[in-house]
């Protein structure tokens, strides 16, 4: 049984004196570029949520600002309601085909929220309490935006 431990010994001596100096460097390098692609794959998803975060508040900020134009107080056009809905419809469907911020927004109940929020201001047509809910909705969606970059 010695024996065998002695030619093991000699087989592991020469494997670290051969064959090591040329397999090292490429695992060290295998190692290394799985390292970076692991890096660069969190720093893409990163991106692509910092993205699509920017492209939602300017949707519904835009949205926002087209129903208050359009349904608040003062002189509206019929272009400003088809304007107005048109810009409506576009925010639903940002919220609903984000891919990299859908858990967020699934967790949030965004689309729910904003549905209500505009289904209300139709019906009411209550500019301040419209104001409040997108208010409250901006904050969420900052909170979990800040959560990203932290």
């Amino acid at each position: 049984m010695s024996q065998f431990f002695s030619y093991l010994h000699i087989a592991a001596a020469d494997f670290l004196k051969y064959v090591w100096p040329s397999a090292g460097p490429l695992v060290g390098v295998l190692i290394g570029g799985y390292i970076a692609s692991r890096s660069q794959h969190r720093h893409w998803v990163l991106d692509s949520k910092r993205l699509e975060f920017k492209e939602l508040f300017a949707t519904l900020t835009r949205a926002y600002s087209a129903m208050m134009r359009a349904y608040g107080p003062g002189v509206h056009t019929g272009e400003d309601e088809r304007l107005a809905d048109e810009l409506r419809i576009e925010a639903l469907n940002t919220i609903r085909d984000r891919v990299a911020i859908a858990p967020e927004a699934r967790t949030m109940r965004l689309g729910g929220k904003w549905e209500n929020a505009v289904f209300a201001f139709a019906r009411n047509r209550d500019y301040k309490g419209f104001a409040t809910s997108f208010e409250t909705i901006m904050d969420e969606l900052h909170s979990k935006a800040d959560d990203l970059i932290k």
